[in-house]
């Protein structure tokens, strides 16, 4: 029974080996691939270390490739610039059960930053799974 133990902590370690990263503004709301409550959904982030800056918030419809649990970012459904606060509700009614990226951005007059993305890297011992400069995955509930 104790070699059976030790073989799943090992296995577990391997597994679970991962690492995401970040680049631009940090965001809070929802945390990537959660279901939102609504289809209005509220979206967090943090706030810029810059003075007298707006936002830019952009979402895209996400898209599942066929024959595999891969995600792709489709068309762009929601764009809102110049944003003073650090969350913002949707306007629009989104679809339900339907994958949904989203980006913030700062804007500074004319002069924006580059969107916010994240990479991860996952190894699960026999494979790996990997993505980079991906916007922020969410994911709408039943009607």
């Amino acid at each position: 029974m104790k070699k059976l133990n030790l073989c799943f902590i090992i296995v577990s370690i391997i597994v679970c080996a991962c690492a995401t990263k970040f680049s631009g503004v940090s965001v809070v709301e929802p945390e990537i691939g959660n279901t939102v409550k609504d289809l209005q959904p509220l979206i967090k982030w943090e706030q810029s270390s810059r003075a007298d800056v707006t936002y830019d918030v952009i979402i895209y419809e996400g898209l599942k490739v066929k024959s595999s649990n891969q995600r792709m970012v489709g068309k762009m459904v929601y764009y809102r610039e110049n944003l003073l606060d650090t969350q913002h509700k949707v306007e629009e009614t989104l679809k339900p059960s339907q994958d949904y990226y989203w980006s913030v951005r700062v804007r500074q007059g004319n002069t924006v930053s580059s969107w916010s993305l994240y990479n991860y890297f996952a190894f699960y011992g026999v494979g790996y799974s990997a993505g980079s400069n991906l916007p922020f995955l969410f994911k709408t509930p039943e009607k």
